[in-house]
């Protein structure tokens, strides 16, 4: 009888262990999962540039709530409401000597609607693809040392795309989320001259975006 415990703990334990990590436990449709996430954004700026000038990415931070509706159990409807970081330093270059540095930085509350299709299994990679409204918050402008109110500069809404692949990995009641995204601005974020000498009347964003959350089931524990 001993050695039927020893056995057990020593092997069926573990087994059940790791089956239910690895083995396939479909979410079905009609769940609601939910979780926090963190941003980081390597966002940069693309459009009109004045002659020997070109934008450098910088690195934003963000956050925000991950909201996906199954409506299979392998697509599912995401709503993410979502505070990002975006901008970029426009640089003045001439003979790779760097002559002038103007950096614009915005603050938005961003609103991904999207579908992930994705595997069945406990663990799951998925594709997302979507749209992005974003909001401005405020935007700034430094030059010369001197940051001055941007809000202006920048339209109040941008509208974008999004598309990323990711996965769901299946911890104890919930699932960790990790996501590499490209966004894409489509509409013009600028409502006049960017600059005051030269012709930048037409730029959007641009981001890299990873991106780690916490998942759960509104139901209970992730089947």
């Amino acid at each position: 009888m001993r050695s039927c415990s020893v056995l057990f703990c020593s092997y069926v334990l573990p087994f059940l262990a790791v089956s239910s990590f690895l083995f396939p436990h479909p979410v079905e449709a009609g769940t609601f999962i939910l979780g926090p996430a963190l941003i980081v954004n390597q966002a940069s700026l693309g459009g009109d540039t004045p002659p020997d000038n070109h934008y450098e990415g910088i690195t934003g931070f963000g956050g925000g709530i991950v909201l996906d509706y199954y409506l299979k159990d392998d697509v599912a409807l995401s709503f993410q409401p979502m505070f990002v970081q975006k901008g970029a330093d426009l640089v003045w270059e001439r003979h790779d000597e760097e002559l002038g540095r103007v950096e614009f930085r915005s603050n938005y509350i961003s609103i991904p609607v999207a579908l992930r299709v994705m595997g069945t299994g406990r663990n799951r990679l998925y594709a997302h693809g979507g749209i992005d409204f974003s909001f401005l918050l405020n935007a700034t402008r430094t030059e010369n040392g001197m940051t001055e109110d941007f809000d202006d500069g920048f339209e109040t809404f941008e509208l974008g795309a999004s598309f990323g692949l990711g996965g769901l990995i299946a911890m104890g009641s919930g699932f960790l989320m990790v996501e590499g995204r490209y966004a894409q601005g489509l509409s013009n974020i600028v409502t006049h001259n960017l600059t005051a000498t030269q012709d930048v009347h037409s730029v959007k964003t641009t981001g890299f975006m990873l991106i780690v959350g916490w998942l759960f089931s509104l139901g209970g524990a992730a089947q």
